[in-house]
């Protein structure tokens, strides 16, 4: 794999155990404080804003997120600062992986754009497997790197 065939997940921390990757997710991801109702309404307004920085970097390619899209983005908010998106491999432009970590500066420093793939939308068909996109780090199992990196050759 060549640096400019992905430079998103170069030098990303690769798994080949699935438990260990969410391990590793789970202990990489802030702790945000949510102990006031005040806290916790400042953070929900800036997950959202991350929420709309994303569907402007997604939308141009595959569409409005959605059950019926190319994409689709787990909108639940349990405050932990995880966007989880998921994809059909196979209708992914790999490009967007740059784009969505460059989300993850500023008020998004501490969030993580997490990606489920699969060969169908909507996280049907075979599990690809998945990347977490961090402000400085990439973690993403040795499956899905593998499978990046065959597709950008």
């Amino acid at each position: 794999m060549g640096a400019r065939a992905l430079p998103a997940i170069e030098g990303a921390i690769r798994y080949t155990n699935d438990d260990a990757f969410w391990a590793a997710v789970s202990s990489h991801t802030h702790r945000f404080n949510l102990s006031s109702d005040e806290s916790t309404r400042a953070h929900e307004q800036c997950d959202m804003r991350l929420v709309k920085q994303i569907d402007a970097v997604v939308g141009p390619f595959l569409g409005p997120q959605g059950l019926e899209g190319a994409w689709f983005e787990n909108l639940d908010y349990y405050g932990d600062g995880v966007r989880q998106l998921s994809f059909a491999l196979p209708e992914f432009p790999i490009g967007l992986l740059a784009s969505l970590r460059a989300l993850l500066t500023g008020e998004h420093r501490n969030f993580c754009v997490l990606i489920k793939f699969h060969t169908q939308r909507m996280e049907r068909g075979e599990s690809l497997g998945a990347l977490a996109l961090f402000s400085d780090k990439v973690l993403v199992t040795e499956q899905l790197y593998e499978r990046l990196a065959t597709e950008a050759a």
